[in-house]
């Protein structure tokens, strides 16, 4: 027998046949559904773990944060001043000069004082962040009452107060700012102000018995907030010479946020603000969707105008955050009486 036959020989030999299967077709069908089955019956369970764990009662306080069931109960501790750090955005790298404003300035009504007055840019036609160089060429001239002569004053003779940040880099829609504050040489009324910028003169309704000194056009950094929304609830009208009640709500819509020291909160009623330490009594977080409340108290002086006018709230958290209630409308509007 030579080699080619042997060979055939061997390949015909059924002992070296692999086994198969009797139904092919049927067995990977099967495979293919346990598998699917499987991959369900694990998603189901890792479902009912992530459902159960928050209900777990060792992952939970084992009771209630004081302010969940009734406010936490107001201190009238003493008058603080204000804290001396505030966390704010940080200043903004200068970027392509402004070169045109949208809209007329205005002057800001909350700091309508005889000494000090708060002239906002409101935007500029540009797209993109522009800074303020070299004041954008301002200058403001006003007539002087007793010499029937425009005079004309120029920025940086005073400093702003507060914080501020110069030269002004402003996002579109956000404002620029400059105070005209009243200097040292009372006596002689100036009116009929006009202040130019970038090329452009406005008219500002200003009247004032001092000669006005200016600041450098700034931007004001905004505070950063905590994460809480705060809401508040007062009366309608409050009457003067009296204390009356109000409550503050805190709520966090995420993580619990710890409270590592009882916030420090500034209540302003109009024109008048005060510092006082919020009595947290055993709060040690703020927890995740559930709403803290706080007693609170406040006093009308007997001199406090009449009218209509705001109640403020803002906490400052111990790295100097800030949760401020209402802070869309900036507080509650309460008459006095």
């Amino acid at each position: 027998m030579n080699l080619d036959s042997r060979l055939r020989d061997v390949l015909r030999d059924n002992r070296f046949e692999l086994p198969g299967w009797d139904d092919p077709v049927g067995r990977v069908a099967r495979g293919i559904r346990r598998r699917k089955r499987n991959r369900w019956v694990i998603g189901c369970v890792i479902a009912a773990i992530l459902i159960a764990v928050p209900t777990v009662p060792w992952l939970q306080p084992t009771e209630k944060p004081p302010g969940v069931d009734s406010p936490i109960a107001f201190v009238a501790g003493e008058e603080l001043v204000a804290p001396s750090y505030l966390a704010r955005r940080s200043p903004r790298p200068d970027v392509k000069p402004c070169t045109r404003m949208s809209d007329t300035p205005w002057l800001k009504p909350d700091w309508l004082r005889p000494e000090l007055t708060t002239v906002m840019l409101p935007a500029f036609t540009s797209l993109e962040r522009c800074t303020l160089y070299d004041n954008g060429g301002t200058t403001m001239s006003a007539t002087n009452v007793s010499t029937g002569l425009r005079e004309v004053f120029t920025p940086g003779s005073a400093t702003p107060p507060g914080a501020w940040q110069s030269p002004a880099t402003v996002d579109p829609g956000e404002p620029a700012r400059i105070d005209i504050i009243a200097g040292k040489g009372c006596g002689q009324k100036f009116d009929d102000f006009v202040i130019t910028v970038l090329g452009q003169p406005h008219q500002l309704d200003l009247t004032t018995e001092c000669a006005p000194e200016l600041t450098n056009w700034y931007v004001e950094p905004p505070l950063l907030n905590a994460p809480l929304t705060v809401t508040m609830k007062a009366p309608g009208t409050v009457q003067r010479g009296q204390w009356f009640d109000y409550v503050v709500t805190v709520l966090s819509n995420l993580s619990p946020v710890s409270v590592v020291q009882c916030p420090v909160y500034q209540e302003r009623l109009g024109n008048r603000a005060t510092w006082r330490k919020l009595n947290c009594d055993r709060l040690r977080y703020f927890p995740s969707y559930i709403p803290v409340k706080f007693a609170m108290r406040a006093y009308v002086p007997p001199d406090h105008p009449t009218g209509p006018t705001k109640l403020s709230w803002m906490a400052v958290m111990s790295d100097g955050k800030v949760a401020i209630a209402e802070i869309a409308n900036d507080g509650v509007p309460v008459e006095v009486v």
